[in-house]
């Protein structure tokens, strides 16, 4: 069970070393690990090369300098990726997943390894993911999350589930959205929380933690969800540290709706987020502890 792994990166040279160390020593390596260079302007781009100087199996491809963007432009670079990897790959190099990790995490050991051995025991799981943890005063904190939702920045999908969905979906939240074409498809979505990557930075803080929580809120009306889905994120946020992201989250959503800006058109999305998630949350409570 062989997979081939793709990080973006952009200005990540705080970060970018740690995770070339972790993943040379994976406990099972990448068959390939394709770095995409989002136009760093720090020194990124000189720890890429040093990396594939020394490891054949890492390569890297440096697209035009851009303004840092965790949305739209992000689920682009991916698919790019993808589509080179997979060009690369055509030649000799056969694998049944592929992975994607981003450049401020830190999976442990066998991160990898572990996730393999979940997909052997379950024909069924299209896509997976570990946990996604912070240090804090050298406590490692879990990010709360549903069990059913992997992860977009530690993730393994399932080849045959990729093909199924359609490949990377260009999409703001382009890993909710995989999330749930796997789901709609027949393929089971599961986040092990046993399974751990230390993320460097919380999640949706690369931009300024409050920024980045309104965006996640324009996201989320991006995605056609419901008020109620709204209320129970907002709990969700309110009990988290710091309790003020729940403000920022809300703002987002409702400005994006008092504005009218454009969803999704994927028709498929807009239903689930409205009507189906809210009964899937109903049947799936087990999912939810």
């Amino acid at each position: 069970m062989d997979y081939i792994l793709i990080t973006p990166a952009k200005n990540e040279d705080n970060n970018i070393s740690t995770l070339i160390k972790s993943i040379i020593n994976q406990s099972i390596r990448p068959k390939a690990w394709l770095i995409v260079d989002d136009g760093s302007t720090d020194s990124t781009s000189q720890i890429i090369q040093k990396s594939i100087e020394e490891n054949s199996w890492i390569m890297s491809i440096r697209l035009d300098d851009n303004k840092r963007d965790i949305g739209l432009h992000i689920a682009k670079v991916l698919e790019l990726g993808f589509e080179y990897l997979k060009n690369y790959c055509a030649k000799d190099i056969s694998y049944n997943f592929v992975g994607i990790i981003d450049a401020d995490m830190i999976p442990e050991q066998t991160y990898f390894e572990q996730l393999l051995k979940h997909f052997y025991m379950n024909s069924k799981l299209g896509i997976a993911s570990g946990g996604v943890y912070y240090n804090n005063m050298n406590k490692l904190i879990w990010e709360k999350s549903r069990s059913d939702h992997a992860r977009g920045g530690a993730r393994l999908i399932r080849n045959d589930c990729l093909e199924d969905i359609g490949h990377i979906p260009v999409y703001v939240a382009w890993d909710t959205v995989m999330n749930v074409k796997a789901k709609k498809h027949g393929w089971e979505v599961r986040q092990f929380k046993d399974v751990i990557s230390i993320q460097s930075r919380k999640t949706n803080s690369g931009q300024g933690l409050w920024k980045g929580w309104v965006l996640f809120g324009e996201r989320m009306y991006y995605m056609n969800y419901h008020p109620i889905l709204m209320i129970g994120a907002t709990f969700s946020a309110l009990i988290k540290k710091p309790h003020f992201i729940c403000i920022p989250l809300l703002y987002g959503y409702f400005i994006s709706m008092i504005k009218k800006k454009d969803q999704i058109n994927d028709k498929e999305i807009r239903d689930y987020f409205w009507n189906d998630r809210i009964k899937e949350i109903i049947k799936n409570l087990k999912y939810y502890i």
